[in-house]
């Protein structure tokens, strides 16, 4: 009987240590293989943290870059704006022809604000012989490369301070006028005066 629960002891003892045995190399294995997957996924885990940071930084330089354009787009409807006013105030003052047609209508709506009467207005091109008899001293009036002249003579009458208001506002005009001569005659009441102005005016086509 003694001998009976003697073995019985020694075989339960003996499987009780080899579950042991077994579970230590079940955990064993286990840890094994986590530590394992762990060293495996480390170099991946690094690659895809730098990888995220590299993202968030394209991300962040894309936004930039998108804001940089429309930065640019604005400057450059800006600066076409400023050009295109630049360019449309340069053809009034220096027309490709000398467009005596808008302005002989400049001249009259301009004298017609201002309450001058002009009674009549020639134009004189600069190849022109009659030019001569304006007795005008044409090397006094300055040379301009690729542009040219044309000359224009007006009469008519107003008030001296309507006749010099009209005149300024030719000067401010955005068409350059430059006068030679004003001729002041006296009109036929105290407050009318004749005038007479002789100017001119440049375009940008070479004379030829």
């Amino acid at each position: 009987m003694i001998t009976y629960n003697r073995i019985r002891t020694n075989l339960i003892k003996r499987l009780e240590d080899q579950r042991i045995r077994s579970y230590s190399q079940v955990i064993l294995t286990l840890l094994t293989v986590i530590v394992l997957i762990g060293f495996a996924l480390r170099p991946i885990i690094v690659k895809l943290s730098t990888e995220q940071g590299q993202y968030g930084q394209l991300v962040t330089e894309n936004q930039q870059l998108e804001t940089n354009i429309s930065t640019l787009v604005t400057l450059e409807n800006t600066y076409s704006t400023v050009v295109q006013g630049k360019d449309d105030a340069l053809q009034t003052a220096l027309p490709l022809t000398p467009e005596t047609g808008p302005l002989f209508a400049n001249i009259y709506a301009i004298a017609s604000g201002d309450q001058v009467q002009v009674s009549s207005v020639k134009f004189i091109s600069s190849t022109d012989t009659s030019i001569t008899q304006l007795n005008l001293d044409l090397y006094a009036i300055p040379t301009v490369q690729k542009t040219g002249i044309m000359y224009f003579i007006m009469s008519g009458t107003g008030t001296y301070a309507t006749i010099n208001k009209y005149i300024s506002d030719l000067e401010n005009y955005p068409r350059v006028f430059n006068f030679l001569n004003i001729n002041f005659t006296g009109g036929d009441t105290a407050t009318s005066e004749h005038f007479s102005l002789t100017g001119y005016v440049y375009y940008l086509s070479e004379p030829s």
